[in-house]
This record gives structure tokens, C-alpha cells and sequence, in this order.
């Protein structure tokens, strides 16, 4: 588990790029709000009380478009989507 740092919910172009590097190694990698953390997790590791801000498959999506990792971070902080995503197989 990889923990980001953050203020309150908001991600950064450090989060995402955290997020990018260990999904590219394991096509898993989750960002969730935890107790007020943004975190990176596999989806093994996602519990019901974690708020899901992204799922690996929305970074992929708006990283093929968005020019740097500012822009993706720029993207799913006004995602409308946001904190509404679920997972198959989660606890979720």
C-alpha cells in the first residue's frame, strides 16, 4: 500500500504520478480517500468505509487524452463522477 500525502481530498499531479507508476506495474492501482488520505490501492485492498475517487480503468482513460499528470489530477478533481465509482469484487 501506498499512502499519498494530500490536503483534505484534492489530488495532485505527485498522486497521480504515484498512482500511474504502480498501476503501469500491476494494472491495479486505485485512488481512495481514506479517514481524510488520498490513497493508492489494489482493489484487494479497498474496504466498504473507502470512498473511491478513481478507479485504475478513469486514470488510464484521462491519461490518454491529458497532456501531464497535472492535467489528469486537474481532471479528477472536477470529475463528476467522483467518489461514485464501485468495483467488482470489492467490499464496496
Amino acid at each position: 500500500m501506498r499512502t499519498a500525502p494530500c490536503i483534505a481530498d484534492t489530488m495532485t499531479a505527485e498522486i497521480v504520478e504515484a498512482a500511474y507508476g504502480l498501476g503501469n506495474e500491476n494494472d491495479d492501482a486505485n485512488l481512495v480517500l481514506d479517514n481524510d488520505v488520498v490513497k493508492i490501492l489494489t482493489a484487494k485492498e479497498i474496504v466498504s468505509s473507502m470512498l473511491l475517487l478513481a478507479p485504475w480503468e478513469v486514470l488510464v482513460e484521462i491519461g490518454e487524452y491529458a497532456a501531464n499528470f497535472a492535467a489528469v489530477a486537474d481532471e479528477l478533481n472536477n470529475d463528476p463522477y467522483r467518489g461514485k465509482y464501485t468495483l467488482a469484487g470489492t467490499a464496496l
